[in-house]
């Protein structure tokens, strides 16, 4: 746990320098992951989530990268990255289908970014080609699975996600609204920031906005029908929320 946590940061770092942030904001965010107490509590427990965290890092980045470069080598690395972390936890779908809607959305306010978004979708059918073996097999425990968790309100989820990205797992839970108010004013800000900001700005904006909200929304869904809600499953969109803040 703890070399992926590890990992997890400098790749954030790398992240942060790819989506145009400046060396001292993209450091910022790396210092913030690397002291998160909820980062580090899943670092020092032997369980897949500290991995997930730096998978679906390294997917986004890589990510990136191929649709900036569309090489053979570039796409490879994307798809078997999004491919580990898909066979590391379930909800790193979430991740890729956030990714999805960016490069979506980007066609369609940038009409000289359509022409990638056919090899976008081939890449993905070549990623779910590969995973749909896996998946095929696993189904029933995936609609079998009754949780061990809650189905909370939407409000309510939101305050304990956004709580527990700021302070960690372990505050008392009278204390969970003062640390997500804090942390919904920080997003709130670095939104703000690079939305006014420069085109590269508005589009780092733009993914990280679907990095952090998709796997949230996505989740706090997931739990209406059966009692699945639960924080630790939200590491994914622990990155995205960083670098927001350190805008």
């Amino acid at each position: 746990g703890v070399w992926w946590g590890v990992l997890a940061v400098a790749l954030l770092y790398r992240l942060g320098r790819k989506l145009r942030f400046g060396p001292w904001a993209a450091a910022t965010a790396a210092g913030l992951l690397a002291l998160s107490p909820y980062a580090i509590w899943h670092a020092q427990d032997a369980r897949m989530y500290s991995m997930s965290l730096t998978l679906t890092t390294a997917a986004v980045l890589l990510a990136l990268v191929a649709l900036e470069r569309q090489s053979r080598l570039s796409v490879l690395a994307y798809v078997l990255t999004a491919l580990l972390a898909l066979h590391t936890h379930y909800y790193a779908a979430y991740v890729i289908l956030a990714l999805n809607l960016f490069v979506l959305l980007e066609a369609v306010f940038a009409p000289s970014l359509r022409p990638r978004v056919l090899p976008w979708l081939l890449w993905q059918v070549f990623l779910l080609a590969l995973y749909l073996p896996w998946l095929l097999r696993a189904g029933a425990i995936l609609t079998g699975y009754s949780g061990n968790g809650d189905s909370p309100g939407l409000v309510d989820a939101l305050q304990r996600s956004l709580a527990v990205f700021a302070a960690g797992e372990s505050i008392p839970p009278e204390q969970r609204v003062w640390w997500a108010l804090a942390a919904a004013a920080l997003l709130l800000l670095g939104a703000l920031r690079l939305a006014l900001g420069s085109s590269e700005e508005r589009r780092a904006l733009l993914l990280l906005g679907l990095c952090l909200g998709v796997p949230l929304l996505a989740t706090w869904l997931g739990a209406q029908a059966r009692p699945i809600f639960n924080e630790r499953y939200l590491v994914a969109a622990l990155p995205p929320f960083y670098l927001l803040i350190a805008a």
